[in-house]
């Protein structure tokens, strides 16, 4: 009986948990929405091919976060120099 081929990509362990770049993409920044595809992806394959990409995973939600986090404190930056910026209100 033949193995079925791995839908892993070549030269990916979980230890080493990094995958080659595709060099066309290489060149485009990481966004909220890449990574949620992303994690959306690994999602699909951690249900159909075990656990064994949980690592990668769990990678994907970390950095998620940090993004989402720091996309939260530059707003929160940005609206306190802003308040800073208006005239204060008239006294009566």
């Amino acid at each position: 009986m033949r193995k079925p081929a791995s839908r892993l990509p070549a030269g990916w362990t979980p230890e080493r948990g990094t995958i080659r770049t595709n060099k066309a993409r290489e060149h485009e920044p990481v966004t909220i929405e890449r990574l949620e595809r992303a994690l959306l992806f690994c999602a699909r394959l951690v249900e159909a091919d075990g656990p064994i990409l949980i690592p990668l995973f769990e990678s994907l939600e970390r950095d998620l976060a940090a993004m989402r986090a720091e996309q939260n404190a530059v707003g929160r930056a940005k609206q306190l120099l802003e308040s800073y910026r208006r005239p204060p209100p008239p006294v009566a």
